[in-house]
């Protein structure tokens, strides 16, 4: 089944390989696992459906009811019925017993469907799980007495995700090195402050949209120091409420297109 979880394109954050990467990776597979319509799964807010049991099929009144044994019947808990040598007695409610017993199958389909389909939903979501940790974290997050992907997915936050304090230092990190220079053109570079920004705030700090703009000065080179100068003089001409980053950001964009002329 194609999904977006699998399409790698290269991304160094793609594969789970530790702490050090625990931030960008759980954002980027959230959203994937978000559009498979399977975080439920994860995250332990999907009830697991019973196995389904097969209703027990309605006998006769004198009849001998026995239990099949035999595993490899389809209707193993159905009770199957062996008439007896001689009676002549019926039971006047056995019509009423096998219309109950033919909605009640109705109802056993359903639910061997529903849990049909769960089961397909959670085996996709098991193979995209592990198909973006590294291979060595397998044996770190299975467990035999208790294998659901709940479970499973809860383990490795406990032995992967990082105190706020450090995903906070390894983001600043990040940020400290990201430049115009670094990236192949201004969309790039606005793209990655953006998700760096976005990961700053899940470790538990807010980058407030002045020191994200303060930031992205930071990153650019000498020839856009008359951009600087300008932009910082029509901001000391208005008022804070009628700043757009949207419209900062267009702006700087054309900017580099003018630039680039």
């Amino acid at each position: 089944m194609p999904n977006a979880a699998n399409n790698n394109t290269g991304d160094p954050d793609h594969i789970l390989k530790g702490q050090a990467n625990w931030v960008p990776w759980f954002l980027r597979f959230k959203i994937d696992i978000q559009i498979e319509g399977t975080w439920p799964l994860f995250d332990g807010s999907e009830e697991i459906l019973p196995k389904p049991r097969r209703p027990m099929r309605p006998a006769r009144a004198g009849t001998d009811l026995t239990t099949t044994s035999d595993p490899s019947s389809t209707a193993s808990n159905a009770v199957v019925a062996t008439a007896p040598e001689a009676t002549n007695t019926t039971s006047i409610d056995y019509p009423h017993q096998v219309f109950l017993y033919q909605m009640e199958l109705e109802f056993h389909r359903m639910d061997l469907h529903d849990d049909e389909r769960q089961q397909g939903r959670n085996l996709c979501a098991r193979k995209m799980l592990y198909a973006r940790i590294d291979r060595s974290m397998f044996a770190t997050i299975h467990d035999d007495r208790d294998n659901s992907l709940a479970s499973e997915f809860a383990r490795l936050q406990s032995y992967y995700k990082p105190k706020p304090s450090l995903a906070m230092q390894l983001t600043r990190c990040k940020i400290d090195q990201i430049s115009l220079a670094t990236c192949k053109d201004m969309s790039e570079y606005l793209n990655k402050m953006r998700q760096l920004r976005q990961e700053l705030a899940y470790a538990g700090e807010t980058m407030t949209d002045m020191r994200y703009v303060d930031r992205l000065h930071d990153g650019l080179p000498a020839r856009y120091d008359s951009w600087k100068d300008r932009y910082y003089d029509t901001v000391e001409d208005s008022s804070a409420s009628e700043f757009s980053l949207v419209s900062f950001e267009g702006r700087l964009i054309h900017w580099e297109y003018k630039l680039n002329q």
